[in-house]
């Protein structure tokens, strides 16, 4: 099989490749392989270095001002292993409010959503078979699945895990996504390409809500 994958025409995509060398592709974020799984935990970040990294650059039309990059800006690493997709996403926020209000909905408290198509049908709205959206709340020890995917029952949540933890000038969030909660097959994941994106939230002012917003797509 070829060690890279091939490009694709729009942003919000993912490949997966089997080299363990950056492999340079237009508009594709390059997820390197792991030879085996790991827990999400304090030291999984040793691991999870090793991926490529890519900027969350793109601010959302009608989102409150971005002021500098530490007031908000990310960067994402993506790896995959035979069962399993991981992400680490550092984001710079100068003002981290973990609790923000428990009453918020998780698009409106300091986070990130993963939005997943994968068989890259670039529909409108969730096609009820494999797109999934899930949404990793700094500070939360779990993920949500609220926001809906594969029907009304919203996109499984069996064995994903996440880690999240204050660095210098923001926080970092880690998290593990089997492939077998997304229902799709390890032995296929291998050079493909999948539709993706990662959104940014930031709530600087607690129960008002979210203030901003970025993505990659």
């Amino acid at each position: 099989m070829p060690a890279s994958t091939p490009a694709s025409s729009t942003p919000s995509s993912m490949g997966t490749s089997s080299s363990a060398a950056p492999v340079p592709v237009a508009s594709v974020a390059v997820a390197k392989r792991l030879s085996s799984p790991i827990s999400i935990n304090s030291t999984a970040v040793n691991t999870l270095t090793q991926g490529n990294s890519f900027a969350i650059a793109n601010q959302i039309s009608g989102a409150g001002a971005i002021t500098n990059p530490a007031d908000l800006s990310a960067t994402a690493k993506p790896l995959w292993d035979a069962n399993n997709l991981y992400l680490s996403v550092e984001v710079k926020d100068d003002i981290v409010n973990p609790a923000g209000s428990n009453a918020l909905s998780p698009a409106n408290r300091d986070g990130i959503e993963v939005m997943l198509d994968l068989n890259k049908s670039k529909g409108a709205t969730m096609d009820g078979m494999d797109d999934c959206k899930l949404a990793f709340v700094y500070g939360e020890s779990t993920p949500s699945n609220t926001f809906g995917g594969f029907g009304p029952s919203g996109c499984n949540t069996t064995g994903v895990e996440t880690y999240s933890t204050l660095i210098t000038g923001g926080y970092r969030i880690d998290a593990k996504i089997p492939w077998s909660t997304l229902k799709v097959s390890p032995s296929v994941m291998e050079n493909q390409i999948i539709g993706f994106d990662i959104q940014v939230n930031d709530n600087d002012g607690g129960a008002s809500g979210r203030d901003s917003v970025i993505s990659y797509n």
